[in-house]
């Protein structure tokens, strides 16, 4: 077991920083702090079901300059717990910290718990609550860009596993039958944009009703932020005696259609009266 808070920021000169970047080439990027020696060190110095946990910078968590040193944890280790910590831990020290708790032992399938306390006071006492922690699967560190250590906001991440996991598309694979582009641009918005007050008032059918991006807005780094956005959508293959609700809500709206498209019935969504 290693346990401990290794020195930050230590000053070497050029002949011993040279030295340490020969001797740990394999987690050196750019520039090298001494926590980030220790770690490496000590992590290669752990026995099988050995444990391993210190209070370092926060840095590791998210900086290029420490991505090889997470490639080498993610790899070789069971990472236990990720604890973003903030400022004001140690006194006089102006630099977040975080802590790291991870095992010598397999990976496969293992959970990762994190948590965010960057901005709690009361640190001590919030950190004994059960409910200010989350969990991950550790496999989910392999597919987020620059194998950052997320400590929370863990759903937003979920799209980069799609991403991960869509095959290769030809441009043909996103037209539909009449070669147009798998996209909605309804002619009258409020017929088919809706929100969720109007799905529910309405009780329409959650086969044609879909969560939907509206605009860029909605598009973040690492996630789609869907906020309170429905798309009705239909086909014409449809049968639209099963989606009655719909027809009736759409139906209201029939003097606002003018889209020629839309009343010949060419484009993957349609008016039925």
């Amino acid at each position: 077991m290693i346990i401990g808070n290794p020195p930050w920021g230590a000053s070497f000169s050029s002949i011993e920083l040279e030295y340490l970047k020969e001797k740990n080439s394999d987690i050196v990027v750019r520039m090298i702090n001494s926590f980030l020696y220790f770690t490496y060190v000590f992590s290669k110095k752990l026995n099988k079901n050995g444990l391993f946990g210190m209070i370092i910078p926060d840095v590791i968590l998210y900086q290029s300059s420490y991505l090889l040193l997470r490639q080498h944890l993610i790899k070789n280790f069971y990472i236990s717990k990720l604890i973003n910590m903030g400022m004001n831990i140690f006194k006089g020290v102006n630099q977040p910290s975080m802590i790291i708790i991870f095992e010598n032992k397999e990976n496969y399938n293992s959970k990762v718990v994190v948590g965010n306390f960057t901005n709690v006071s009361g640190k001590d006492s919030a950190m004994l609550e059960k409910s200010n922690f989350c969990e991950y699967n550790q496999k989910l560190l392999d597919k987020i860009p620059s194998n950052l250590f997320i400590t929370d906001n863990i759903d937003n991440y979920s799209i980069l596993e799609k991403i991960v996991n869509i095959s290769d598309l030809t441009i043909e694979d996103i037209l539909d039958e009449d070669k147009m582009p798998k996209g909605a641009s309804p002619d009258y918005k409020p017929a088919f944009m809706i929100n969720e007050e109007t799905k529910l008032k309405n009780n329409l059918e959650d086969s044609h009703v879909k969560k939907a991006v509206f605009g860029g807005f909605q598009i973040k780094r690492h996630y789609i932020n869907y906020e309170d956005t429905y798309l009705i959508y239909t086909t014409k293959k449809d049968n639209f005696s099963k989606i009655p609700n719909i027809c009736s809500h759409i139906k209201q709206f029939k003097d606002n259609i003018t889209c020629k498209e839309v009343k010949t019935k060419k484009t993957s969504i349609i008016f039925s009266p």
